[in-house]
């Protein structure tokens, strides 16, 4: 409940029309599907590619897919969108 997923999306949207850079999303939160599914839709809204959800993948292998997947079409800034629930 902080705005965590609503702001990576603002950082990415800035990233994009302020910096003129390639942004990318990821979700690691993996216990709340609703926020692997909000952030696609804000990425839909501003525009910003979204790593595409793999149901029971782990927050570590996203991660590593996200990274992957940001070399492979040269994105210049990846955010990696956590649970916030680190402990």
């Amino acid at each position: 409940g902080s705005g965590k997923t609503t702001t990576t999306a603002k950082l990415a949207k800035l990233i994009k029309e302020k910096h003129g850079k390639k942004a990318m999303m990821a979700s690691l939160d993996v216990n709340r599907p609703a926020a692997q599914e909000q952030l696609k839709v804000l990425g839909e809204q501003v525009g910003v590619a979204t790593l595409p959800i793999i149901a029971g993948q782990q927050p570590v292998d996203i991660a590593t897919r996200a990274l992957q997947s940001a070399k492979l079409q040269a994105v210049d800034v990846l955010l990696l969108d956590t649970a916030g629930r680190l402990h």
